[in-house]
């Protein structure tokens, strides 16, 4: 637990970005409670819009958007609910640390959800519109991307835990320089399996006149987004919301008298 045992002087390399930010919020002038619901509505407005798009997806496509439309509708009310806690603790905590603190749990919220619940989704639509040597073909492609996507989650939390205990980056050594052309390596034979599938349906059509062109730009294209979502929420649940934007917002509030000083600001609202 080193992470969270930081000395004053370490937290600072980490927590600039986020300072900030906040002193900005404050150097515009805006009262407290009217940023908490600023960012709340935000967040707010953003899950009804998806709501809305869920609704017209579900009378146009009942049988395929049906469900995803009832658990949009779960997340709206559950947005909802979430108000009455939110005006509780913008009326009796001032703080803009705290202001943030809740605020990016919230996105952190959303963000997962709504990833999860689109994931299916591309998964399904990508075995629906594509055979079954292409799907093969394509899941190995999206098993790449998430791998890589393992590997650059936990690259970054040791090199954000090199920069806060003042160590040298282990993600710098020789190790990690030959994954990263191993990586290379492999995103080239990537490419070269999405290159293989045009080739297969140019072939198709010149010898069956059974080439069909928009099928297999919407195949690979699923393939991409379904191959990015796992890759992306692995990240941003491991490494990016912890280590950008939680720890940072954790020294902020831990050494808050500190940072007061050294920026000469108060972040009590």
């Amino acid at each position: 637990m080193k992470l969270l045992t930081a000395s004053f002087q370490q937290s600072q390399a980490i927590t600039s970005t986020r300072a900030e930010e906040i002193i900005e919020h404050i150097k515009e002038g805006s009262s407290l409670r009217r940023q908490y619901w600023h960012d709340y509505g935000g967040v707010l407005l953003f899950c009804f819009g998806i709501v809305i798009l869920a609704f017209m997806s579900a009378f146009a496509f009942p049988h395929t958007f049906g469900a995803v439309a009832n658990v949009f509708y779960l997340l709206a009310v559950a947005q909802a609910v979430i108000a009455a806690p939110i005006m509780l603790i913008s009326s009796f905590y001032h703080n803009w640390i705290v202001e943030q603190l809740v605020f990016q749990s919230l996105m952190s919220i959303v963000v997962m959800a709504i990833i999860f619940i689109i994931l299916p989704f591309f998964y399904l639509a990508t075995k629906k519109i594509t055979g079954p040597i292409e799907f093969i073909l394509l899941e190995l492609f999206c098993v790449v991307v998430t791998v890589f996507g393992i590997y650059l989650t936990v690259k970054s939390i040791i090199k954000q835990r090199a920069a806060l205990l003042q160590i040298p980056n282990p993600s710098q050594s020789p190790v990690f320089t030959k994954i990263d052309k191993g990586f290379k390596v492999i995103s080239a034979y990537s490419s070269i399996i999405l290159l293989l599938i045009l080739v297969f349906k140019w072939l198709q059509k010149l010898f069956f006149r059974s080439f069909e062109w928009d099928r297999t730009l919407k195949a690979i294209g699923f393939t991409l987004f379904l191959s990015l979502f796992p890759a992306g929420l692995i990240y941003f649940i491991v490494a990016y919301s912890p280590m950008n934007i939680f720890l940072p917002l954790y020294y902020l509030k831990k050494y808050q008298s500190e940072y007061e000083a050294k920026y000469q600001i108060s972040f009590k609202g």
